[in-house]
């Protein structure tokens, strides 16, 4: 499944800490304020995320 609309948010990632089976990503947002959020690990790869890699 890839990601919606509604959950566009520009951003930089901060860090990636993979499992097995889920990942927890942590990156901030543009008033600075880290979020954070556990996806599966496929999705994680799948959307090329990296350390310090600005979504939007």
């Amino acid at each position: 499944m890839k990601y919606g609309a509604r959950n566009k948010i520009r951003a930089k990632v901060n860090s990636i800490k993979k499992g097995d089976i889920m990942s927890l990503v942590k990156f901030n947002v543009t008033d600075p304020h880290e979020m954070a959020s556990v996806l599966t690990t496929e999705s994680v790869n799948e959307l090329k995320l990296k350390k310090a890699k600005k979504l939007s």
